[in-house]
Order: structure tokens, then C-alpha cells, then sequence
């Protein structure tokens, strides 16, 4: 229908953008750019085409492009509130986070009941590591929207950096048990019971997860992480497994399937893993030493010593690595 409206009325600025958008909730996001320009080179002074086009291009990761087109947008409509609040989430996106936070707070200064510049500052002070105040901006942004499962992810996460784990706990939950639920709620849950040794529960949150969207990698690897540590091996195998032919050249997953079979004590298969994953990943700290610890096993001690090496030259972080770092320093001390 639009591309009969187009053959009659090529220039008409409307139906481009009409079409642009219905391209862009397809996915069809390089098609729905080019109609946005076109209707762009007819009628360059519509507020909303300069909008919709920097909405777009966001997404695409296209951030410079994207804040130009909301300038655009906003010289010829400096007031318009959702262009400034896209403006806002783009600025975050780009990591100008102070640049953020004043722009929100100008439009909380005219607009105090926009529940996106109040979540949008609270991301801002979250960056910041200001997370009382985040919680703060993010409970304001409830009041105004209740059921925003993103808002309820972020004040847990909030929450979990406060040391406050049952409270994200519940704020997780809220967001997962949303409509349509949060894939991001249940994972993020279950990271949170993971680091907390409860695999158990942990796995049930990875289960919901993967429920709502089956072929994610990342869930499944997740699933297969806490199987694992549970003892339940070949489970956790076949899910990697299945991560890898959704994700075949993401090193992490190798690299995760690798600790499973150095703790499942098969040292050569997870050798194997490390050593393919670092032909992807040469910076990847954890995995020189799964590497070296697995040669160190196998008896090949001068090996070993090379990983180990390369694992200290990357500077571990003696607060994450301190055992890790006492070995390899030991081993190295050996030779």
C-alpha cells in the first residue's frame, strides 16, 4: 500500500516516513534509514523525521550521527520533550555521562513527573557510582511508571551495588514477572544467586530466562555455568555446546565451557577450549591461566610457565586474582 502511495506521490514526505518506521519495527533498520533520509531531502524541517531518523540511528550504535540528528530536531523545536530525553539516553549510550545527567536535570526542572529523565538520571548517578541517589531517581521514576520492567532491572541493580542482594532479589522478580517479562530481570537474577553459591535457584532464574528467548546465547552458557558447578557435567557440555552453533566465534563461551572441564578434572578438552578462545582473544586474563593451569596438569610444566607469564603480564587484579597470582608467581619461581 505505501509503495503504491509512493509511485503516485514520490515526494510526499509522510508516507517515506510512514515507511521508514514500519521498516524500523521490522528490523529492516539499514532499508528504514534510507527512507528517513529520503523523506529528509524533501523536508528537511520536520521535528519528528530528525527525531525518529537519531532514534534509528541509536539503535544502529551510529551515536555521533544519532546526537546530530536530535540537534537537528531540537533547532527546530528546542521545547519538544522526547527529543531531549533521546537526546539524554544517547548521551549515556556515547559515555558522556556528566553531559547526561545535565540534561536530564534540566528537563526534570521543567517536566518533574517525566518517569524517563528520572531513570535517566538515575543510570547517569548509577555511571557515577552515586547509587543511593540512582535508587532515589529510580523510585521516583516508579511512581510515574509502575509496571517498566527496565526501571525495576535498574533500581535492582542499584540495589545489588549497595550490598542490598534481597531487596534486587525482589526488584528482579517484579520486572521478570512483567508483560511481556524481562529476559534481562531472570538473568540478572540468576547471576546474583550464582555469585551467592545458591546454583540451585540460580539455574531456576536461567530456566525462566531461556524460556522467553530459547536461543540466546549468553542464557544458555549461563545454564550451562551453573550446571556445572552443580556437578551435573554433561548437561552443562550440551548447553555450551549449543551456545557455540548460535555464537560459534564468541570466544567467552569457550572459554566457560573450559572451566567446566577443568573443574570436571579433564584438563586436555579444556586446554583445547583456552587455546582456541585465545586465538579470538589474546587479552583475556582468567583464560591464560585456565590455559596454564590446564598445561601445568597435563605435565607440560614449560608451557605452563609461558601461559602463566602472559597471565601475569596483563596485570590481574590482586583483588579478583590473588590466589590465581600467588601460583603463577610460585610456578614461574620454580623453574
Amino acid at each position: 500500500m505505501l509503495d503504491q502511495q509512493l509511485r503516485a506521490d514520490p515526494r510526499d514526505p509522510a508516507i517515506w516516513g510512514e515507511k521508514a518506521d514500519l521498516l524500523a519495527g521490522l528490523g529492516r533498520e539499514g532499508e528504514a534509514l534510507d527512507c528517513y533520509e529520503r523523506a529528509l531531502e524533501i523536508d528537511p524541517t520536520s521535528a519528528d523525521l530528525w527525531c525518529n531518523l537519531g532514534v534509528l540511528q541509536a539503535r544502529m550504535g551510529r551515536l555521533s550521527p544519532a546526537l546530530a540528528s536530535f540537534d537537528e530536531a531540537l533547532d527546530l523545536d528546542p521545547f519538544r520533550l522526547e527529543v531531549r530525553v533521546n537526546k539524554g539516553v544517547c548521551l549515556v549510550d556515547a559515555g558522556r555521562t556528566e553531559a547526561a545527567l545535565g540534561c536530564f536535570e534540566e528537563i526534570l526542572s521543567e517536566y518533574p513527573d517525566s518517569w524517563r529523565a528520572w531513570s535517566g538520571k538515575g543510570q547517569c548517578l548509577h555511571n557515577l557510582r552515586r547509587d543511593e541517589e540512582a535508587v532515589f531517581c529510580f523510585d521516583r521514576a516508579l511512581e510515574f511508571a509502575p509496571d517498566n520492567p527496565e526501571i525495576w532491572c535498574n533500581l535492582g541493580r542499584c540495589l545489588e551495588g549497595l550490598g542490598r542482594d534481597q531487596n534486587a532479589l525482589e526488584c528482579y522478580e517484579r520486572a521478570g514477572r512483567a508483560d511481556p517479562p524481562s529476559i534481562r530481570a531472570w538473568f540478572s537474577a540468576g547471576a546474583l544467586l550464582a555469585r551467592k553459591g545458591r546454583l540451585g535457584d540460580a539455574l531456576l532464574c536461567y530456566q525462566r530466562a531461556v524460556a522467553i528467548r530459547p536461543e540466546d546465547p549468553a542464557v544458555l552458557a549461563s545454564i550451562g555455568a551453573a550446571l556445572g558447578g552443580m556437578g551435573r557435567v554433561q548437561e552443562a557440555l550440551d548447553c555450551f555446546d549449543r551456545a557455540l552453533k548460535l555464537a560459534p566465534s564468541d570466544p567467552q563461551l569457550l572459554f566457560e565451557k573450559g572451566d567446566v572441564l577443568a573443574a570436571a578434572g579433564r584438563p586436555a578438552e579444556a586446554l583445547a577450549c583456552y587455546t582456541v578462545g585465545l586465538e579470538r582473544n589474546r587479552q583475556d586474563i582468567h583464560a591464560w591461566y585456565g590455559r596454564g593451569a590446564a598445561e601445568e596438569r597435563l605435565g607440560r610444566l614449560d608451557e605452563a610457565r609461558r601461559s602463566f607469564a602472559r597471565f601475569l603480564l596483563l596485570r590481574p587484579n590482586p583483588a579478583r586474582f590473588d590466589a590465581e597470582r600467588r601460583h603463577a608467581i610460585q610456578i614461574l619461581r620454580d623453574s
